[in-house]
């Protein structure tokens, strides 16, 4: 859904090439005074039918608590505008400090959380709407931590707090927009136990509990679930946690709904499951499907090297078989990346992600790279140009489109006060 400026920056013409991909800086943030245009988008875009690409910062805007933005393209440039910009109600009760990728609603609608603020400083969930004139509206679909305090004045939080994922729905692994009725799936610190929740949040603002982490012995059931969910066509949830499970070193997991209403977490894998976690350690985020049902995703840590893995977990007589694909950091000064995040699959079902560091020469600015039975480079961060003003720290998921050109954001750099920057990858 295409919707008028009211006003656009226009996008830098800066590019830079790494082997055979050329890499353009569609906007460098905090090209406003005070950052009013956003800084440090963290988690990556999403793009709607016409090609039209959203994201979130954490910092910036008009009130300096983050903001929502929107690219747009017209003709071989891009424009920047700034949808929204959070903690404009009192005390922030529309929330603050947004950090996960958003959810394109069906009838051009964005949904997403808020990390912290809220009328319980817990983190929201939101919704915000396309209006006639080309201004946006937004709505607190969700306050996280409703309860009260004990005396120690610890947020009890039993329905989670500081959401940082980004929200699921059925249909989403298909590219089917969201149909604005259907529960959305996410996950939140807190909790019973404090090892965080999975949650199901319906339109009308009523949420629950799906899950609640470390309610095994020694959190074998896993901790620490904060990544991007997504769900399967039958409807089950699949996700990551990085700590916990039977080793300590994080699990992948599946949460099946059951007949009776409740649901049950499957296992599918536990890291440090081979000696000194040559298997990997602390996935950072939650493994893709391709159409045969392998698993692909990354450890932050672990393998070979310890600076984290490329993964697959492939069915296997009931069960999933995990392979290393390749270990980052294989050379010195690990001109290949570590500290892989979120993967995802191209139109070709190669595996495209970034890792938020590593280094070619004095850089270490992080990489955008490709796996297609062999691992790739496809872009060193912060490599030639100087003052980063190519970005630095890329953060997923990335966004493929079916020409082959790649959008995504770096969190640092672009050449304004360090405030990141959209970039497109060209082959």
């Amino acid at each position: 859904m295409r919707i008028a400026f009211l006003f656009a920056v226009a996008a830098l013409a800066m590019t830079s090439t790494a082997g055979a991909a050329t890499l353009s800086t569609l906007y460098a943030f905090c090209s406003e005074g005070d950052c009013a245009d956003g800084a440090n988008p963290l988690h990556g875009l999403i793009a709607d039918a016409a090609g039209n690409l959203y994201g979130t910062t954490v910092n910036g805007g008009s009130m300096g608590r983050g903001a929502i933005f929107e690219m747009t393209r017209h003709g071989t440039r891009w424009k920047h505008r700034t949808l929204y910009s959070f903690c404009v109600q009192a005390s922030c009760a529309d929330g603050e400090q947004p950090q996960a990728a958003l959810v394109m609603g069906a009838d051009g609608s964005l949904y997403g959380t808020a990390s912290a603020g809220g009328r319980n400083l817990s983190g929201i969930a939101f919704k915000l709407s396309p209006r006639r004139h080309a201004d946006w509206k937004l709505s607190v679909l969700y306050d996280f931590c409703p309860v009260g305090a004990p005396s120690n004045g610890t947020p009890i939080c039993l329905d989670g707090m500081r959401p940082t994922g980004r929200l699921a729905y059925a249909g989403q692994a298909s590219g089917a927009a969201y149909d604005g009725i259907s529960p959305l799936y996410g996950s939140a610190d807190g909790g019973a136990r404090g090892g965080g929740v999975m949650f199901a949040l319906m339109p009308g603002g009523s949420q629950s509990v799906l899950h609640d982490f470390c309610l095994a012995d020694d959190c074998r059931d896993g901790r620490n679930v904060r990544f991007n969910m997504w769900v399967d066509g039958a409807g089950n949830i699949f996700g990551a946690t990085g700590e916990g499970g039977a080793h300590g070193g994080g699990t992948v997991f599946e949460l099946s709904p059951g007949s009776g209403g409740g649901w049950t977490l499957t296992t599918l894998y536990d890291f440090c499951s081979l000696a000194q976690c040559i298997d990997g350690r602390e996935p950072l985020a939650t493994p893709v499907m391709d159409a045969g049902g392998n698993l692909y995703g990354t450890t932050g840590k672990g393998g070979a090297h310890k600076k984290g893995t490329l993964f697959k977990l492939a069915p296997s007589d009931g069960g999933w078989r995990q392979s290393v694909l390749h270990d980052f950091c294989d050379q010195k000064p690990c001109p290949d990346g570590n500290e892989p995040g979120q993967v995802v699959l191209d139109p070709s079902g190669h595996v495209l992600g970034t890792t938020y560091s590593g280094k070619a020469g004095n850089a270490n600015g992080g990489v955008i790279f490709s796996w297609d039975g062999a691992y790739h480079v496809l872009y060193d961060f912060c490599s030639t140009e100087k003052k980063c003003r190519d970005g630095r720290f890329p953060m997923g998921p990335l966004v493929p489109d079916a020409d082959g050109h790649v959008f995504g954001v770096a969190t640092y750099g672009g050449g304004h006060d360090n405030g990141g920057t959209v970039f497109e990858l060209t082959p």
